[in-house]
């Protein structure tokens, strides 16, 4: 915890007596950092810091990490940090009596901070005794802070969650996203269908994840949830309806913000229903994708996705050698891939209504 009188350095301001880290001006997420019961000891402040804030931008943190699936459209920069402060639990209690007892514990040390002007709440415990840690809540918890009531989404992480692949994953929920699906409701873990898109966060830890610096690796996520979250503009999804017989078109990778173009391909039946395409390639966040590949996902009734499990092997298109691979959407759609340019970053894709 850092003290001072009033004079704080350079990204830091001074609020309850204490110097705090503030990145921006915008970003509604806050961290605090939260004693056990019977753990004296502080975690691992500069850790925190680094992967939260923009402190350690450019370590493929959580700042890069959101920056990237937005394409520049969410900022968690302003991301604030409290803390070292006392939950007065003991290990044993669950996740929203922690993330509950650290805001209260936080509200009572810092008496001028305007909680109310995050969304989301991360409580990074200072043991890793592997505390239940998670999401509270998918549409928010309202608490009140400094006599202020607001909707917060809620995290609890201990030391061994506190990576990016745990973070980015219930950070996620706090968006409003649900566990991603496969089309056939398969049991991988949880509700059917649950965490059976090995190519999406959403399905951690049954993804294809890597490891960086700070352990486990979050993977990227799949168009669905960047539509619905407004990451995607309408100028880069192609929607083909009933009739449509396109040509071949170029699409950029979704997970490749630096190439531009059109990212996806939805397609709408005469009935409603909807499928997204769109390209991941093996680079980066993904560089444990078993090989760059055009993925075909179900949407829900609220947008979800369900990834198709019928195109076969991992779920994915990809070309071999110099012809071109294509799956049928039943009888009304037929889903090309011409090529795959892993280094340009693009697909050669043609989506054909057959009625």
């Amino acid at each position: 915890m850092r003290s001072c009188n009033g004079d704080c350095q350079s990204g830091l301001k001074y609020v309850g007596g204490k110097c705090i880290w503030d990145d921006a001006a915008v970003n509604p997420t806050l961290v605090i950092m939260c004693r056990v019961n019977g753990y004296p000891t502080d975690g691992d402040t500069s850790r925190v810091y680094q992967l939260f804030t923009t402190q350690g931008s450019g370590t493929n943190n959580l700042f890069d990490y959101f920056t990237e699936m937005s394409y520049g459209r969410m900022d968690i920069g302003t991301t604030a940090v409290l803390g070292w402060v006392d939950s007065g639990l003991p290990p044993t209690s669950g996740r929203y009596a922690f993330t509950t007892a650290c805001a209260n514990a936080a509200a009572k040390a810092y008496p001028g901070f305007p909680f109310e002007d995050f969304n989301g709440i991360v409580s990074v415990l200072n043991s890793d005794l592997h505390i239940d840690g998670g999401n509270w809540g998918l549409n928010g918890n309202q608490l009140t802070l400094n006599g202020i009531t607001h909707t917060y989404g809620l995290v609890n992480v201990d030391t061994y969650g506190t990576d990016t692949e745990f973070l980015s994953h219930e950070m996620g929920h706090s968006l409003g996203f649900i566990h991603s699906r496969d089309d056939k409701l398969n049991n991988c873990g949880g509700a059917p269908g649950d965490y059976c898109d090995r190519w999406d966060e959403m399905s951690a830890e049954n993804n294809y994840f890597g490891y960086n610096t700070y352990g486990r690796q979050a993977s990227s996520f799949v168009a669905a949830y960047r539509i619905k979250e407004g990451w995607l503009l309408a100028s880069e999804i192609i929607e083909a309806g009933p009739g449509y017989d396109g040509l071949p078109t170029q699409i950029a990778a979704i997970n490749r913000p630096e190439v531009n173009g059109p990212r996806v391909i939805r397609i709408t039946n005469r009935s409603g229903t909807q499928w997204t395409v769109e390209l991941m390639t093996r680079t980066r966040w993904d560089a444990s994708i078993p090989e760059s590949a055009v993925l075909i996902h179900e949407l829900d009734g609220n947008g979800f996705p369900l990834v198709v499990t019928e195109v076969g092997g991992d779920y994915g298109l990809f070309p071999k050698g110099s012809g071109p691979v294509s799956f049928s959407l039943g009888s009304a759609w037929t889903v090309t891939v011409n090529k795959i340019d892993e280094t340009a970053g693009v697909a050669e894709v043609v989506v054909h209504a057959a009625i």
